[in-house]
């Protein structure tokens, strides 16, 4: 799986709860920076010194003969190096940059204060066979650094439900879902894509309706259809790397209750695209657009493509390592970047 690919457990794809935009982007990147720590089914037993980690090593701190144990040291000071961190009341501390929590061009920072708030509030009810959890999404989070990053604290109850994979889980594009303009669309998203090997698929308006959180709102389901089916199908159509079409609504007497959607892939959308196309067409285009190089910097570029061909594969795969790291929001200054890059790369003076 790339890194611009993100697993989830799939009762958090069908979970019920009802977030901002804001709060899903929030969301999307606490579910990346928890990648490594994703328990599968073929790893449950297995050496617990990758995935497990988090879970085993909680119960040795809380006892104390181990707490001097050397191999949860190492544990802890590897999981620090990745932004996440453990208390000994058993909460996971996810860090994060605050620039990377908003969208391309946005400078809205208050909205993630917002979002923070509301995360803090949304209430969880978790069920066992032995119990029931009344949690929230995340317990506590803060600006440190002057405000550069956001830690946020998880709970040992509700961790997880981000982490558990073993039971069946969501697969999906982490820029096209961190990019989308509207809160119903990525929950959509995320649905289709668990399904994206069916060529059809059934959706029963109660049972999105439960999983939005809709409350009172668009009843009917010709409210239903207009303000949230179909500018979800509009917005994915144009960006996604999966998109439905309606095929026939699905009745219950005369009453529509659902509709049966056909499923329709492609390779690329426009929010993922590989940075380099086929064609030397492209190359001033993509290096202009995506990589904020100049016309003249472009223009050179393709020349010494034209020169040796043989470079554009090797340089295709520099832009696509840039491309996953302007993705992850760890680059300032895109162009200036891409300019260093090409240059110590290939000897090409810009």
């Amino acid at each position: 799986m790339n890194k611009l690919t993100l697993k989830q457990p799939y009762s958090l794809t069908v979970g019920n709860y009802n977030v901002s935009l804001a709060a899903h982007r929030i969301m999307i990147r606490m579910i990346q920076k928890l990648q490594p720590y994703l328990i599968s089914k073929s790893e449950l037993g297995k050496d617990p010194s990758k995935n497990q980690r988090l879970i085993l090593k909680m119960r040795s701190l809380l006892d104390e003969e181990n707490q001097n144990d050397s191999t949860i040291k190492d544990a802890l000071e590897e999981m620090n190096r990745m932004g996440l961190a453990t208390d000994l009341l058993g909460d996971k501390i996810v860090k994060l940059e605050t620039r990377s929590l908003l969208p391309k061009g946005s400078q809205n920072y208050s909205t993630i204060k917002d979002a923070l708030k509301e995360l803090r509030k949304v209430n969880v009810t978790i069920k066992t066979d032995k119990e029931v959890i009344f949690t929230g999404l995340i317990s506590e989070a803060k600006y440190l650094n002057n405000n550069s990053i956001v830690s946020i604290k998880i709970s040992g109850s509700i961790l997880p439900h981000y982490l558990m994979i073993a039971k069946g889980y969501t697969k999906y594009s982490l820029p096209v879902a961190f990019e989308l303009s509207s809160r119903y669309t990525i929950r959509l998203y995320m649905m289709l894509s668990h399904w994206q090997d069916q060529s059809n698929l059934n959706i029963m308006i109660d049972d999105l309706r439960g999983s939005l959180q809709l409350g009172e709102k668009y009843k009917e389901s010709a409210h239903f259809k207009k303000f949230i089916i179909l500018p979800t199908q509009r917005e994915l159509k144009e960006k996604a790397d999966i998109w439905f079409e309606i095929q026939e609504p699905i009745k219950n007497s005369r009453k529509v209750t659902g509709w049966k959607l056909k499923i329709c892939k492609r390779k690329n959308s426009s929010l993922l695209s590989h940075p380099i196309e086929n064609t030397n067409k492209t190359i001033i285009k993509d290096l202009y657009d995506k990589f904020k190089l100049s016309i003249r910097q472009a223009k050179k570029i393709e020349l010494e493509v034209r020169k040796n061909p043989k470079i554009i594969k090797q340089l295709a795969k520099e832009l696509y390592e840039i491309s996953l790291r302007i993705a992850n929001r760890e680059i300032k200054n895109v162009g200036g970047y891409t300019k260093k890059v090409i240059e110590q790369r290939f000897g090409i003076e810009l």
